[in-house]
């Protein structure tokens, strides 16, 4: 389901399974967040990191696992996982993704059970990353969820 615009600047969704992220944020870029008046830091960014804007100008979030990626580059990925937790008590999701072109793949993962099984720490590596870089007791993990789920979880939103 490829997001992109039919010309009359509503989303489409494709067969493929595809759409389209713009990278905020490049694997290897410090981390910083401005909480209440203070600068908090973590463990510069493991991956790239970009948004999905929809027509009703929500932003979800996406994780690229790829080579480093330009910051504002926008490129094609097919969802395989979707992890969901709670920061500062709101709920959250992280939708995980691979490039659609496969060589510009660095993992040959297709899906979030080939993820664990062919590298085995990656996905707590995500998780616990992505839990942390709040603070301490900041956030709460709730479950991980297949590409077929985050699938379903963008095509609601582009709707």
């Amino acid at each position: 389901m490829a997001c992109g615009s039919n010309g009359t600047g509503t989303k489409k969704v494709s067969e493929d399974g595809s759409f389209e992220v713009k990278i905020n944020v490049s694997a290897g870029d410090n981390y910083y967040e401005i909480i209440e008046q203070d600068t908090f830091s973590f463990t510069p960014y493991p991956y790239n990191f970009g948004t999905i804007k929809t027509d009703a100008s929500v932003q979800l979030s996406c994780l690229v696992l790829s080579n480093r990626l330009s910051r504002n580059s926008r490129i094609k990925v097919i969802p395989i996982g979707l992890l969901n937790y709670q920061e500062f008590d709101q709920e959250k999701k992280l939708i995980i993704t691979i490039p659609k072109e496969k060589n510009e793949r660095v993992i040959m993962a297709t899906d979030i059970l080939d993820l664990v099984t062919k590298y085995p720490s990656l996905k707590s590596m995500i998780q616990e990353w992505t839990l942390g870089k709040c603070g301490l007791g900041c956030s709460r993990f709730e479950s991980w969820e297949d590409g077929n789920a985050a699938g379903l979880w963008i095509q609601r939103n582009l709707s």
